[in-house]
């Protein structure tokens, strides 16, 4: 079924149809993109580019209070380890994510995906982009490390994502830059593994939850 065509408005609440020539009018400063479901859903154009003035979803789902966080930061030394998990829920809700991980020096970072079992590590309730929200995440999520509360242990899992950070004592901030659709019913665990120097390592994990229609 194709969508209905969305109506166009001039500031005093004319409709703007194409002139008797057949060329489309040009819409003007003051012009107004209309829901036709739902007419008091309203977007204004930008006066310069004469185009609909919007968010991207991730920006919207902050505003639905569907958007959420975890992080942990630690300073490894020697082999030490940082660890997040997110177990997701048997649903049809998906978390879309991205992850920021900061390291000042050479270590490991790597992404397990369906882990059988996680032992050790402490319970942490993701927190709301929208601090004025009473919204509650439908994953659950653990840290830990090695000097800290104890490193999460995983039994099984695959890895799905390595990488070498702070080569050559450079240190990285890396952000994936797409989202990662993470699956139904599955643990996942983000690991940073230390070398041999002392490091300040960041572990950050940001999504939206939605339901596909």
């Amino acid at each position: 079924m194709s969508n209905p065509p969305v109506k166009i408005f001039d500031k005093a609440g004319n409709p703007i149809t194409s002139t008797s020539s057949g060329t489309k009018r040009l819409l003007d400063v003051n012009a107004f993109s209309v829901d036709p479901n739902n007419p008091t859903r309203i977007a204004e154009f930008d006066n310069v580019f004469k185009i609909p003035v919007s968010i991207d979803i991730s920006h919207h789902e902050v505003h639905e209070g569907n958007a959420f966080w975890v992080s942990n930061n630690a300073t490894l030394g020697n082999g030490n380890i940082n660890t997040v998990s997110i177990q997701t829920p048997n649903t049809s809700k998906r978390l879309h994510l991205l992850l920021r991980i900061d390291s000042s020096a050479e270590a490991l970072f790597d992404v397990l995906e369906d882990v059988t079992s996680l032992a050790s590590g402490a319970a942490i309730t993701p927190k709301n982009f929208d601090r004025n929200s009473g919204n509650v995440s439908v994953a659950s999520s653990k840290v830990g490390d090695t000097i800290g509360a104890d490193a999460i242990v995983p039994t099984g899992g695959t890895a799905i994502w390595t990488e070498t950070l702070g080569v050559k004592g450079i240190v990285t901030s890396r952000e994936n830059a797409s989202e990662l659709i993470l699956k139904q019913n599955s643990i996942y665990l983000f690991r940073i593994t230390n070398g041999a120097t002392a490091n300040n390592c960041t572990i950050l994990l940001s999504w939206y939850e939605y339901t596909p229609e």
